[in-house]
């Protein structure tokens, strides 16, 4: 009976730890989410991702208005200088492809006629 009192101890001891560093780690990552020097960084409009008019035009002609929550975090990555890969998951239908685009037509140049992307 010893056994099996001290093995829920160390069990509920262990929940308890984890529980604790889950809670700091999500204040951690919600203040690096802020820092635009993070690769966590992460925006929450459109305008916040410095894109050219013609492209925020777009945007809010095709009717989104705010980031989802994939492209909060995979657009500032993707449209840093010099440009970082990514690798990111997220279910279908969720913004990936729109992310992928707009970071593609933003480093665009239209007075130069040849492929860029």
């Amino acid at each position: 009976m010893l056994i099996k009192d001290k093995a829920a101890a160390d069990a509920s001891l262990l929940r308890k730890l984890l529980r604790s560093r889950l809670q700091e780690e999500n204040s951690s990552i919600e203040v690096e989410r802020k820092n635009p020097e993070s690769p966590l960084y992460s925006v929450k409009r459109f305008e916040d991702l410095n894109l050219k008019p013609e492209l925020l035009q777009g945007i809010y002609g095709m009717g989104f208005t705010r980031p989802s929550k994939i492209q909060e975090t995979a657009l500032p990555t993707l449209l840093n200088d010099p440009p970082q890969n990514i690798i990111a998951q997220s279910q279908s239908g969720t913004g990936k492809t729109a992310a992928f685009t707009l970071a593609l037509l933003s480093r665009i140049d239209v007075n130069v006629k040849y492929p860029q992307v």
